[in-house]
């Protein structure tokens, strides 16, 4: 929550929910990367380190929303999805 408008939703463990292209917990990196062609970048999502990539829309009336997805061992374990700042934000909720 930012200014009391909920901006970023996070799906972790065994969270079911999937993207609107069908991306959730234990999707391959392989997988995203043909779901998404040519928008994914890597990023670092985590103080921790590890492999992490957004997802930019290519849509211009879309460019506010991102995704996360962070991998282990090449597949999702975790990722969210909201608003620009709060979806691009590393610590989650506060």
């Amino acid at each position: 929550v930012l200014d009391d408008v909920i901006v970023r939703v996070e799906v972790r463990g065994d969270g079911t929910a999937t993207t609107r292209s069908g991306a959730g917990i234990g999707t391959s990196e392989e997988e995203l990367q043909a779901m998404f062609p040519g928008q994914l970048q890597p990023t670092e999502a985590l103080a921790g380190g590890g492999t992490a990539f957004e997802f930019v829309p290519e849509d211009e009336a879309d460019l506010e929303y991102r995704a996360i997805f962070v991998l282990e061992d090449d597949v999702v374990s975790q990722y969210w999805a909201g608003v620009l700042p709060g979806a691009a934000f590393t610590e989650g909720c506060l």
